[in-house]
């Protein structure tokens, strides 16, 4: 049965590995991660770097199994949501909760989980920081902002927090050392040292003030040895947040290196190393079939997005766009995609991926502009190519020059064999084939 959008393989957290979903052959990346963060015992951080759309959720969730089921690892690991955490308001309190719901129910270390959980929520109590800020500095700087009933009732509290809450934990930096203290307790297994690891995924979807506390919150409170943090992020949005909260003119290339030790980029390439090819090729090849695109559409439309390739980025979320874009189109029984042209073939999947990668190129086209020097840019060609030293590539430019430029065309080469007719059909007909495939089904993306 056709599909509109790309089936979502479900991954069973801890549980799957890569064995039952590497597409894009990451299994031998997980196993080197895997090697990395047994290796070490003081604190280690390490931020896998990738844009939105390049995988790094897909592959952090499957390494979370892959870890202890396939690569003989021994650390507790924790995956944490960090955006789905991000309306908690305080990050010590989501990563120890979801530090205590991971471990094993029966360990001898609960104290030490309630040890800490004690310690977090003192950390954590907005009144406790309020209070302490009113005993130790005094009321007179707030008052005009509070108003005095407002600092009776703080200094109340203040009172209270330092009577009972801090009876223990005498300041703050004191719970401090009782998290962390509890937090090294829970990395004994046995009289033996075990890591605990947590994979932070979606750091760079939340709030910036979220997701820069996240990070202050992991070095000054979980900076403990073997324990570990993975972190899922687009480094360039996290630079954006710091700067959002610190100001443009701060170097965050400094800051992150105070909270992060290493970064690894998410790959590009897939395959052994003698057949390596782009990692959204080779999710497209294993995916338009799953969704039953047309045999001759979905094949040419790979050959289509080679060229593309050379001037592009593109993520594997703009592969599911392109395909379910391609499973849009319509044609009809008795015109089916493998009877056209060579030449509205090119029209019809380059358009495909315009329409996804480069919608202003592709809004020009419906609307008649002549943009053959920039659709000719979009695939990698900024020369005339010449027929018999690159066929595939002379073809793709003699078909958009037929519709948009006829006086590019390559000298010698023949429009007969990319058109109905010898002669170019030029820009109208283009606009007619665009309005035929894309336009039925532009009221299902309007808001």
């Amino acid at each position: 049965m056709r599909r509109y959008s790309p089936p979502l393989p479900k991954i069973n957290l801890y549980e799957d590995g890569f064995k039952q979903h590497d597409l894009l052959e990451r299994s031998e990346l997980g196993r080197q991660l895997s090697n990395l963060v047994e290796k070490f015992d003081e604190p280690l951080v390490l931020a896998i770097d990738g844009a939105w759309g390049d995988g790094k959720s897909f592959f952090l969730k499957c390494w979370c199994g892959a870890h202890t089921t396939e690569n003989d690892g021994t650390a507790l690991v924790i995956y944490f949501d960090a955006f789905e955490s991000d309306f908690v308001g305080d990050p010590i309190v989501a990563l120890t909760s979801a530090l205590e719901e991971r471990f094993p129910k029966d360990i001898e270390g609960k104290p030490a989980l309630r040890r800490l959980r004690d310690a977090a929520a003192i950390l954590w109590r907005p009144v406790s920081r309020i209070g302490l800020a009113v005993a130790s500095s005094g009321t007179s700087e707030i008052v005009g902002t509070l108003g005095d009933a407002a600092v009776a009732q703080i200094q109340k509290e203040a009172e209270n927090v330092t009577n009972q809450t801090w009876e223990e934990a005498k300041s703050r930096s004191s719970a401090i050392t009782h998290f962390r203290q509890a937090l090294s307790e829970l990395t004994d297994d046995g009289g033996n040292k075990r890591n605990i690891l947590f994979v932070v995924d979606e750091l760079d979807r939340c709030r910036p003030d979220y997701a820069i506390e996240l990070l202050e919150v992991i070095k000054h409170f979980f900076s403990v040895p073997n324990v570990h943090f993975i972190l899922g992020v687009n480094l360039r949005e996290i630079n954006s947040a710091i700067q959002h909260r610190y100001g443009l003119s701060t170097d965050t290339a400094r800051y992150l290196q105070k909270h992060i030790s290493f970064t690894l980029s998410m790959p590009q390439k897939s395959g052994r190393r003698e057949q390596h090819r782009e990692v959204s090729l080779s999710y497209f090849s294993q995916m338009w079939p799953k969704m039953g695109l047309d045999r001759d559409l979905g094949n040419f439309l790979g050959e289509s997005l080679k060229p593309a390739l050379t001037a592009n980025k593109v993520s594997l979320r703009d592969i599911d766009r392109i395909l379910s874009t391609a499973a849009l189109l319509t044609f009809g029984s008795n015109s089916p995609f493998k009877q056209y042209y060579l030449g509205y073939k090119h029209a019809i999947c380059g358009s495909v991926l315009l329409r996804v990668l480069k919608p202003e190129i592709f809004n020009g086209l419906m609307n008649g502009d002549n943009l053959f020097r920039e659709v000719m840019a979009f695939f990698g060609l900024h020369e005339k190519p010449h027929e018999f030293t690159g066929r595939r590539l002379a073809v793709v430019w003699q078909s958009w020059s037929g519709f948009l430029d006829p006086k590019e065309a390559i000298d010698g080469m023949s429009f007969g064999d990319l058109f109905d007719f010898s002669e170019p059909p030029e820009q109208e007909a283009l606009q007619s084939l665009l309005t035929d495939k894309f336009l039925t089904f532009e009221a299902l993306e309007a808001p």
